[in-house]
């Protein structure tokens, strides 16, 4: 190997530690800012594994997002879960997600 390949090599091998150790911070800090996990959504009456899953695709992960839903957002969410209609009003999630909420962050409330 020549010298200046030799040259080529090493600056390469220097680069890639350098990005490998950005990399390796990077990855630090996004799981030091990941949110905790959300609630378990299945506590609210009518929603099971297969509607948790189609509601956590759709952003939400806390009873306190469902559980401030007004008219506008339930209208929203419903056309978003067209297979599902009017559940969400018929089984009341809005007012299962506040009393979940409660019992888990406000107990004896």
């Amino acid at each position: 190997m020549t010298e200046a390949m030799a040259k080529a090599v090493a600056e390469f091998r220097a680069a890639a530690e350098r990005l490998l150790a950005e990399v390796e911070r990077q990855e630090e800090e996004l799981a030091r800012l990941r949110p905790l996990p959300g609630d378990d959504l299945k506590q609210i009456y009518g929603i099971g594994p297969v509607l948790e899953g189609r509601l956590r695709g759709l952003g939400i992960e806390r009873f306190e997002q469902i559980a401030n839903w007004d008219d506008a957002a339930i209208d929203a969410f419903q056309q978003q879960l067209p297979e599902y209609p009017g559940r969400i009003r018929r089984e009341a999630w809005v007012k299962s997600a506040r009393d979940a909420y409660r019992k888990k962050y406000k107990p004896g409330r």
